[in-house]
């Protein structure tokens, strides 16, 4: 901030009433002000779609799986037929997997 005299142009320092070289009241006051604006944006989206995926020929065998071990339980007896179904079973359970997929796919923008 910059003050001047009105009559005699001389700078005056802050806070003076006249002008110590030609006694005007009247003064000039100068202000500047200096201001940095930053503006951001930012937008950004996402979607998500799930489904699950079949496969049907997976889906077969590991329904074929589970009725066959039944099956054989009924008809093979003992310690052979207690392997066999925990055999089946477990080629069941591997196949299960394959049987159905969720599937997930992300878009961004």
């Amino acid at each position: 901030m910059t003050q001047s005299c009105n009559q005699c142009n001389m700078l005056l320092p802050e806070n003076t009433e006249r002008c110590p070289n030609c006694e005007n009241s009247n003064k000039t006051v100068k202000i500047e002000a200096y201001e940095t604006v930053t503006v951001t944006d930012h937008f950004s989206w996402q979607t998500i779609r799930e489904y699950y995926e079949k496969n049907s020929v997976a889906n077969v065998a590991v329904i074929l799986i589970t009725l066959v071990s039944a099956i054989v339980g009924v008809f093979v007896t003992g310690v052979w037929g207690i392997l066999l179904g925990l055999i089946l079973g477990l080629i069941g359970y591997v196949l299960s997997p394959l049987a159905v997929t969720k599937v997930r796919e992300i878009r961004k923008g």
